[in-house]
């Protein structure tokens, strides 16, 4: 009787939660978890190709995958080869705040960046609150928390500005 014994090298995907998420992994590693909801480490065999999938839930929104992944198509899945070697992956969340703009006298306020997608990129500025034909205005917008969000003031012509009160 003759027996073989053999030993499969396994690679290890460290996984990196920035926020509130949680990175799903399909099929499930050989050992570690198959979902990660904070930083961890997961281990596979050297044939298997495993996917990432991004869940938010709350206030936060998935923002990114980055490291030695390869995401195609859908930016909330993407996928690694155990073969490529022991690798690392980052999922970026970002939390959702809204800001709140009030204007008195008669102006309008724009911002560089007034939406989820253009605090992502690149985006042009765009009015977000208006009170040129009545005299104050209160309007929200959503933000990212952290983040730089530029106000522009323009005075109607028969205003002037005064100034900016409260968090700015």
């Amino acid at each position: 009787v003759t027996s073989t014994a053999k030993f499969l090298q396994r690679y290890s995907l460290f996984v990196d939660i920035t926020g509130t998420g949680t990175v799903s992994l399909s099929p499930a590693p050989v050992s570690g978890a198959s979902s990660c909801a904070t930083d961890c480490t997961v281990y596979y065999g050297n044939t298997d190709v495993v996917t990432l999938t991004a869940s938010s839930s709350g206030a936060w929104d998935f923002i990114s995958f980055g490291g030695a992944i390869s995401c195609a198509g859908s930016p909330t899945v993407c996928s690694w080869s155990a073969p490529a070697g022991n690798a690392s992956a980052t999922a970026l969340f970002r939390q959702r705040t809204t800001l709140t703009l009030a204007i008195t006298g008669k102006g309008s306020v724009t911002a560089d960046k007034v939406s989820l997608t253009e605090l992502q990129g690149a985006g042009t500025s765009k009015t977000v609150c208006n009170a040129a034909l009545a005299n104050g205005a209160v309007c929200t917008f959503t933000s990212y928390a952290g983040t730089s969000v530029s106000l522009t003031a323009t005075a109607d012509s028969t205003y002037r500005f005064g100034a900016w009160g409260g968090d700015c």
